[in-house]
């Protein structure tokens, strides 16, 4: 059974941290727990359509990052209401931590980010947009301030360790505790190239497919270097692209430099990973850093081989020895050998055991064998919630 406990977000989007809250919260509601969620900025999503009860201000704020701080500290509250009688508030990213750490001094609840980055990977990649304010912020927050809790939820040991490397003993309560995985949309609407996918299979072409965020940490230059290897040893592929972001002008312009360009197809965001997965031969992951990647989940549950860097802190875990879950690579070469390799029909029956092994880790992360564990942290966090340093 769960303490009663309030999820909040700085935004309501698509990025995994978020999917992964909704999905904990709508599973723990319909089981009658009590369980809620608040969205201090951004519903990008619609929280209305996302199954879980959340306390969220329909649309983006936009403006300025100062403007969107004050739109934050008016919300702040309707936030302390939603806290009121909580035994815990979980601060699903390090953006919502402050506004969580007010509400639960208010209503007397113990406050525990939950951790989805690994710090040494984040420290390749910094907040570096420009806005001074903001990335200073943003920087402060991830490398400074989470580290110093004394209670932390994280998506996985390897992001656990990734923090424990800087301190010189691990506080006793750190937990690790298993993402709930839900393959359903949390949008509506259809794949928008699942069907260039499939289109790609019946040409005779590996249908290859990179999604996630068109950001530094997904390093997609090297997805596009991956295809321009192919392309030049003559192996037929097309290579479709799913995601939005900040590079996504960068993206397109190396796009149309490449060699490679009448195999690239740039489709924008989806909003059913899962669907376009179906019609995949492979997904492929390049990126610099990873927690805990919803998408390797999404490519277990459909069958879809897995090809990812060996980067920080995920991927290596999630796939295991070579082959047993999917395939590790250390650059781009790498990377094109092996779809080369295991992608050859004379390489089907490991593909289908590598398909039976990713099924088997699967299941652990479902819903109801996740919530068990939940409930227990989460109670044994909440006990002792008169104790209101964090």
């Amino acid at each position: 059974m769960f303490p009663r406990t309030l999820f909040v977000l700085d935004n309501l989007c698509i990025s995994g941290a978020e999917k992964v809250a909704i999905n904990l919260m709508r599973h723990a509601q319909s089981r009658d727990e009590p369980v809620s969620g608040f969205v201090c900025l951004d519903d990008l999503v619609g929280a209305e359509r996302c199954g879980a009860t959340i306390h969220a201000l329909g649309g983006p704020f936009g403006g300025s990052f100062p403007r969107r701080l004050l739109r934050a500290f008016w919300r702040l509250p309707a936030l302390c209401r939603a806290a009121r009688g909580c035994a815990v508030l979980v601060a699903v990213t390090p953006p919502a931590i402050p506004w969580a750490l007010i509400a639960g001094w208010v209503a007397g609840a113990r406050v525990v980010p939950w951790i989805h980055y690994d710090l040494e990977g984040f420290e390749l990649d910094r907040f570096a947009r420009g806005d001074r304010l903001r990335d200073a912020l943003m920087n402060g927050l991830h490398t400074w301030l989470v580290p110093r809790f004394r209670r932390l939820i994280f998506v996985s040991t390897g992001v656990r360790d990734s923090f424990a490397r800087h301190l010189p003993a691990v506080p006793p309560e750190w937990h690790c505790l298993p993402n709930p995985y839900d393959p359903v949309p949390l949008t509506a609407g259809s794949s928008r190239c699942a069907s260039a996918l499939a289109a790609s299979r019946r040409s005779g072409r590996l249908a290859l497919l990179f999604a996630g965020r068109i950001s530094r940490q997904k390093q997609w230059e090297e997805a596009l270097a991956v295809a321009r290897l192919l392309f030049t040893r003559a192996v037929p592929f097309d290579l479709h692209i799913a995601g939005d972001g900040p590079e996504m002008a960068e993206l397109q312009a190396a796009v149309n430099a490449s060699p490679a360009k009448a195999f690239l197809y740039v489709h924008g965001f989806d909003a059913d990973i899962p669907e376009a997965l179906r019609h995949a031969d492979a997904l492929i992951l390049t990126s610099r850093h990873e927690a805990w990647p919803t998408t390797i989940l999404e490519a277990f549950d459909t069958g879809t081989p897995v090809f990812a860097y060996d980067c920080p802190s995920g991927p290596a875990t999630m796939l295991g020895s070579q082959g047993e879950r999917g395939v590790l690579c250390k650059d781009a070469g790498a990377m094109a050998d092996a779809l080369s390799c295991w992608l050859h029909p004379a390489r089907a029956e490991l593909r289908q055991r590598m398909t039976r092994n990713a099924h088997s880790f699967l299941d652990q992360y479902r819903p109801d064998a996740t919530l068990s564990a939940w409930a227990h942290t989460l109670m044994a966090l909440g006990h002792a919630r008169h104790d209101r340093r964090s």
